[in-house]
């Protein structure tokens, strides 16, 4: 039986289709768990939290919409974690954070007084930090917001992206092109120049022929769109 049929049984109280569904992703479920598997939480824990996510969203499915279900599972699933980690983050999140938060910055400064507006890439090779660490780093201290716009659900594109490029973590690069897809052609063209051809934003205004605060507004527009649509 087909999972579009499955979610539709399900959402009229069929118990064992809405079970065959969640069966059939669960090792999605896993995956999604394992992008958190830097948080200090057991991973059965946080596999437990990504399965409430994919209940909730064999739940609300859309099967008008014309999507695969993943696509529309796998951010649900995020979205779960992260509202778990938020909660707990003092806890578990913080002193990592802001020694990494320091490092960038110290990083970031040094290369701004050489003349470079800093990139990630730059960033990690400078500070032995991976380029999921770099971002996650700048959302916590709130740091080198020329390449990142701080969020309030501690998330943005660049982890997205970086964590997609890493081994096993496939499952949000769905969603990420599906997002993309749905932005203004300009601002898809900031997106992939910045974020996944790591360029600053002056070399972004050479290549496409605008100014630095064009591209500067156009990237906070498209983050903040992406943002609604991956984490909403």
């Amino acid at each position: 039986m087909k999972t579009a049929e499955l979610i539709a049984r399900a959402q009229t109280g069929d118990l064992a289709s809405r079970d065959q569904v969640i069966a059939d992703n669960l090792k999605l479920a896993w995956h999604v768990a394992g992008r958190f598997r830097n948080t200090g939480h057991d991973l059965e824990e946080l596999f437990q939290i990504a399965s409430i996510g994919l209940l909730k969203a064999v739940e609300r499915f859309d099967l008008s919409r014309g999507v695969e279900f993943s696509t529309f599972a796998v951010p649900c699933m995020i979205g779960e974690i992260r509202q778990f980690l938020r909660k707990d983050q003092p806890v578990h999140l913080g002193r990592t954070l802001q020694e990494n938060a320091k490092k960038v910055k110290q990083a970031a400064e040094k290369l701004r007084a050489d003349g470079t507006e800093p990139t990630v890439g730059e960033l990690a090779e400078l500070t032995g930090l991976s380029r999921e660490e770099i971002v996650e780093a700048m959302e916590a201290g709130q740091q080198v917001r020329s390449l990142s716009e701080p969020t309030s659900d501690g998330t943005t594109l660049e982890q997205l992206v970086a964590a997609e490029e890493e081994s096993g973590q496939w499952t949000e690069k769905v969603a990420i092109t599906q997002a993309l897809a749905e932005l203004e052609p300009q601002q898809q063209a900031v997106i992939k120049l910045r974020f996944f051809h790591d360029l600053t934003q002056s070399e972004v205004a050479r290549r496409l022929g605008i100014s630095q605060v064009q591209v500067s507004r156009l990237e906070r527009r498209a983050l903040s769109a992406l943002r609604a649509r991956l984490v909403g």
